[in-house]
This record gives structure tokens, C-alpha cells and sequence, in this order.
């Protein structure tokens, strides 16, 4: 492992921790959350031993507040990665076991979904109910599974013609217990494939909706809300520098785990 993945882990690692215990942090540590405000000193300060990576327009510490969301953007990418998951995999089975008549309405209906553009609605549900979470993170997941969905309705077909399935098939055992217990398990790594990639384009989503000021509501620190600062602030290079490597290596280090994981898991699953 290289000393930028063991950097990269190590942050977001920490970053969840620092989501997790913030009220214990706010209680014993008031300094060390992202809303404390240097009074002390002017905004906009360079790095410093004060400020390792400066401070924002309001005097907020930039580390501080990138760690946080990190934490936030990763707490909330995960949920709605693992209801995407969840639902690519049961539609994925039930596409490959319906009857002929069924199965043509889900694939049209799972096909519908999945063409449908994610940004527009997205933006009309936030004009609506804006910076409302929950309806952005299953606008998204319903938007998401239809492509995992169709590979594990792909993979399933060839998996219930294939040995074991019929092997299973001809010793007696109940349809049900041959989904949960054969089919399922050889199904799973296409979830775990697939979900550094949802965590990936989910980050994506909301750093974008972010930057807009239509994800996190104010004033929940972000991975965009740096680069709007930047704009009004040009001269104040840790606005975007320190982002802008935060961001980067998080998208790249998830990508990544997607390509190393595909090996390992496809000759599990065979």
C-alpha cells in the first residue's frame, strides 16, 4: 500500500470518527469542531501554526472543516450506496427468475429509470423541498440501481443454468433456500464491485449539488463550499488548493478500490 492510499484511508477514517463523536467533541473540545470561529484574528489567514491550512472568510479552520466533510459526504454516499446496492440485487434476481410476461415489464420499467437524467429532477425536488437530504439520497438511489440490477440479472441467468444451481436443483432443495444459500453468495461480489463505484459517483453528486448550495444545508461544512469562497477570494490559494487535493484524492482512491477489488472477488464468486 502506498503512502497516498495509507494517507487517504487514514483520513477518511478519521473524518467518519469526527462525525460520529461530534456532540463529544463540542462538549470537552469546542475548538475542534467546524463551526468555532477564530475571533482572534482576522478571516482569511494563510497557513500558519495556528491554521495549518489557513482560515475561511468567516475564521473558520479550512482543516477542520474539510475533515468534517469528508466525513459527512462519506457517511451520507455510503447509505445511499448501500440502498442502491440492495435494490440492484433484489430487482437483479427478480428479473432473472419472473416469468416471461413479468420480466419484460420490470426490464422496460428498470430500463425507464434508468434512462431517466438524475441532475434535472434532482433540481426540481430541491426547488421544492431545498437541501432535504432524504429525498436527494432516494431520488439517487432510485435513479442508480438499474445498471447493477441488469448485470446481476445478466450473471444470475448464467449462474441458474450453470452446475452448482442444477446440481442443487436435482437433490431436492427448495427454491427459496437455493436463492439464499447458492445463489445469493455468488452474486455478492458484483454488489462489492459495484460499490465503490456508487460511493464514487455519489461524492460526485453531492460535492456538485454542494457547490451550488443546494446539498448539505448551511452552515454543514462541505467538500464545494471552499471553492465558492475561492471565487469571491481569489488571492486566498488554500481556498482551493487544499480542497481541490482533498477531493481529487478521495475520488481517485475510490475509484481505484473498485479496479484492485474486481480480481479478487470474481474468482471468489468462481
Amino acid at each position: 500500500m502506498t503512502l497516498f492510499r495509507l494517507f487517504s484511508f487514514a483520513w477518511m477514517g478519521l473524518s467518519l470518527l469526527l462525525v460520529l463523536f461530534k456532540q463529544r467533541w463540542e462538549r470537552f473540545f469546542p475548538r475542534l469542531i467546524p463551526e468555532w470561529i477564530d475571533s482572534s484574528r482576522p478571516p482569511l489567514q494563510p497557513p500558519s501554526l495556528f491554521h495549518l491550512w489557513g482560515t475561511d472568510e468567516l475564521g473558520r479552520d479550512v482543516l477542520l472543516r474539510l475533515l468534517f466533510g469528508t466525513g459527512y459526504s462519506l457517511a451520507f454516499s455510503f447509505l445511499v450506496a448501500t440502498v442502491t446496492c440492495c435494490l440492484g440485487m433484489i430487482f437483479g434476481v427478480l428479473l432473472s427468475i419472473a416469468p416471461p410476461r413479468i420480466k419484460r415489464g420490470l426490464n422496460l420499467g428498470t430500463d425507464t429509470l434508468a434512462s431517466l437524467p438524475f441532475l434535472p429532477l434532482a433540481l426540481i425536488c430541491l426547488t421544492f423541498y431545498p437541501s432535504n437530504l432524504l429525498i436527494l439520497g432516494l431520488l439517487k438511489s432510485l435513479l442508480s440501481w438499474g445498471p447493477l440490477a441488469q448485470l446481476v440479472r445478466m450473471e444470475s441467468e448464467l449462474l441458474l443454468a450453470g452446475p452448482i444451481i442444477q446440481a442443487a436443483r436435482s437433490q431436492g432443495i427448495p427454491r427459496i433456500r437455493i436463492l439464499w444459500r447458492h445463489l445469493l453468495p455468488l452474486l455478492l461480489p458484483l454488489g462489492f464491485i459495484f460499490f465503490p463505484l456508487l460511493l464514487f459517483s455519489t461524492i460526485l453528486t453531492i460535492s456538485t449539488l454542494d457547490y451550488f448550495g443546494l446539498g448539505f444545508p448551511i452552515p454543514t461544512p462541505t467538500l464545494s463550499e471552499l471553492f465558492r469562497q475561492f471565487q469571491d477570494n481569489s488571492e486566498c490559494w488554500w481556498l482551493f488548493l487544499f480542497p481541490f487535493f482533498v477531493t481529487t484524492g478521495l475520488l481517485w482512491n475510490l475509484q481505484t478500490s473498485k479496479k484492485r477489488a474486481w480480481i479478487p472477488l470474481q474468482q471468489q464468486a468462481y
